[in-house]
């Protein structure tokens, strides 16, 4: 192949490139429209909280080493004395309601227990949020914040808690 031939061929590639950046929009990470309130967001992050706290109390003390699943974490005496003592400081979260499809309005809780009952993940997530906004965490009790790749609009904010 000759060195003109090559020459044309990368002008070729370079302009298709050039073309394909100007035709195709970027491709962004974006968040929700309705992400959530100053306040709605601290009630939420409270309420990861109080079951990161109620779990591991609930280790400690009543489960001999094992963290325990939803059904029986909502009838622990530590996760009623835990959201009694965060109640204190946000009122709102008297309005959580464990057996409930929704656990306050608007949320969806997922716990899911490891089956040697050693570790955990919760996710919390929006049910009115177009972008699937969430808070999750596991035993380790660092709370991470995102929402959908795939929503358009503002740039993703992860945050750590």
């Amino acid at each position: 192949m000759s060195l003109r031939i090559q020459n044309a061929n990368s002008m070729r590639w370079a302009a298709a490139t050039f073309a394909l950046v100007l035709v195709i929009p970027p491709i962004r990470l974006a968040t929700n429209g309705d992400k959530p309130d100053a306040t709605e967001r601290k009630l939420v992050v409270n309420l990861v909280r109080v079951i990161n706290t109620a779990e591991l109390v609930y280790r400690q003390h009543e489960g001999n080493g094992s963290y325990t699943d939803w059904s029986n974490l909502i009838v622990s005496p530590a996760f009623k004395t835990i959201l009694t003592r965060f109640s204190t400081d946000d009122a709102k979260l008297k309005d959580v309601n464990p057996s409930a499809s929704e656990i306050l309005p608007g949320w969806r809780l997922r716990l899911t227990v490891s089956e040697d009952h050693q570790s955990y993940t919760l996710v919390l997530m929006s049910t009115t949020d177009d972008c699937g906004y969430v808070l999750t965490t596991d035993e380790g009790g660092t709370i991470r914040e995102g929402s959908a790749i795939a929503c358009r609009g503002k740039e993703l904010t992860l945050r750590y808690h």
